[in-house]
């Protein structure tokens, strides 16, 4: 069986709302998910040990961190985790996460890609519901977000553009072809057998 574990929000949900911070215009405008000096709820590094003591102990189970298994702001965090957990992989979210990566040095997390070709698989963090039950327009909505999500993923992963993603400038990975192939087609049918 695979798990999806969806357990945290980005680093940038407990840091202060600064020019450093990438979701600062997202937690402004919803400051009641911003845990920022609110000692009352788990930190961050809380709910990665939390996951961390299930994937530990049970390895036989595959573990998908959804969105970077929440360590989108540093590729080596992830790469620790890869070495001591051969059961844990990650999606990579949409833009937002993309922006986070992007901060970090470009060689770093081309080559982490690379190395960990096996246990990275596109996501698109859109959610997609009951169209059958969704008014045309929303289901036009929703069509055009998995369409955004889609190409800044493709431009971010498949090409050397450099462009603007959420205000942020983001100079893409251009991951070899068979990295790619990996990324977007063969793996999620790997971690997700029969699905």
């Amino acid at each position: 069986k695979t798990l999806i574990m969806h357990m945290a929000e980005a680093l940038d949900c407990w840091r202060p709302l600064d020019e450093k911070n990438t979701m600062r215009t997202y937690y402004t405008n919803n400051p009641q998910w911003h845990m920022y000096g609110k000692d009352e709820y788990p930190h961050h590094t809380q709910i990665i040990a939390a996951r961390e003591n299930v994937v530990a102990r049970y390895p036989k189970m595959r573990v998908v961190g959804a969105h970077l298994g929440s360590l989108e702001h540093d590729v080596k965090e992830i790469a620790q985790r890869f070495e001591a957990y051969p059961n844990f992989a990650v999606d990579t979210c949409g833009p937002s996460r993309i922006v986070n990566l992007a901060q970090q040095d470009r060689r770093e997390v081309r080559q982490f890609f690379i190395d960990y070709q096996d246990r990275i698989m596109f996501g698109s963090d859109v959610q997609t519901g009951p169209q059958l039950e969704m008014p045309e327009q929303q289901v036009d909505e929703l069509l055009e977000k998995l369409r955004t999500s889609f190409q800044i993923g493709w431009d971010y992963y498949g090409t050397d553009k450099e462009f603007a993603v959420k205000g942020w400038d983001v100079h893409a990975l251009d991951l070899p072809k068979d990295v790619q192939e990996k990324l977007f087609c063969t793996n999620a049918p790997n971690w997700f057998p029969g699905f």
